[in-house]
């Protein structure tokens, strides 16, 4: 990008995560070009190496890392980072979420992807936190989330990793985490009982309408997932839905309360101030 040569004024952050289809423009110096201004649609939100990207058709050339995608009111909802050289038109951004919260982090401490652990987490943090300060109420709870990214919760073996958390339709949520058998030992395989979800805003709480693990399902989430299964070292997709959305919330607190074979004790796993992507 060239030097500036007069006052620079600050571009504004968007307030919210851009709907998926919004028009947006991308500025940018690719192959040394500089002001180069291409232009396309959010075409959604991924979870890509455990980080969130957002997923745009404005074409993107290297040298474009770091320009701000810009929705037709002038706000930044995101900085362009990747593109996929295996297709047309796949081009991401580092989401707005990830930027503040980069603004607002006490000086050494990486809010995103580039804070990565040996097991493909992220170390995420929200403006003045640090990983691992959700709570966790259950056995060892003291001790067992000791040092794990804000989006990483263990109830014995198993570990909940939270991947996405989105709306649809304007009135549902939809929480995607992926849940890990830590146990390497073939015989030490035992059964995850899924006992309920609850997730809420500070406006209420919403209700729960389905939940999914593997190929276990349960339509009453106050009822039980009875015989998810997974094997020692492998991991399984957890799917949660609740709906009635209030149309201004943007964070919620999401709760599963699990345990391990019939005579385990249950633990509830906490998911504090998510950002939900609109």
């Amino acid at each position: 990008m060239p030097r500036l040569t007069g006052r620079a004024h600050a571009l504004r952050l968007a307030p919210y995560a851009p709907p998926i289809g919004e028009h947006v423009v991308v500025i940018g110096a690719p192959e040394g070009l500089t002001y180069t201004i291409t232009d396309g649609i959010v075409s959604g939100f991924r979870s890509i190496r455990s980080g969130n990207w957002l997923q745009i058709s404005a074409p993107i050339s290297s040298g474009s890392s770091g320009g701000p995608v810009l929705n037709l009111r002038g706000e930044v909802v995101g900085a362009s980072v990747a593109f996929l050289t295996e297709g047309q038109n796949l081009n991401f951004a580092v989401p707005t979420s990830d930027i503040r919260a980069l603004l607002n982090s006490p000086i050494g401490h990486i809010p995103f992807p580039a804070a990565e652990k040996e097991d493909g987490t992220v170390a995420r943090a929200e403006p003045n936190s640090e990983p691992g300060n959700a709570s966790s109420r259950g056995p060892d709870a003291s001790t067992q989330n000791e040092d794990l990214p804000r989006n990483v919760q263990r109830e014995q073996q198993f570990e909940f990793r939270l991947q996405t958390c989105a709306a649809f339709s304007g009135v549902r949520v939809e929480c995607q985490l992926a849940v890990r058998n830590r146990d390497r030992n073939p015989r030490a395989s035992q059964t995850l009982y899924l006992l309920e979800a609850s997730f809420s805003t500070a406006e209420g709480a919403l209700t729960p309408i389905y939940m999914q693990l593997g190929d276990q399902h349960a339509e009453n989430v106050a009822g039980l997932i009875d015989d998810a299964r997974i094997l020692s070292g492998s991991e399984q997709q957890l799917l949660l839905i609740f709906t009635d959305l209030p149309s201004i919330a943007t964070r919620g607190d999401l709760l599963v309360r699990s345990k391990v074979g019939l005579d385990g004790e249950s633990a509830v796993l906490e998911f504090s101030d998510i950002l939900i992507r609109r």
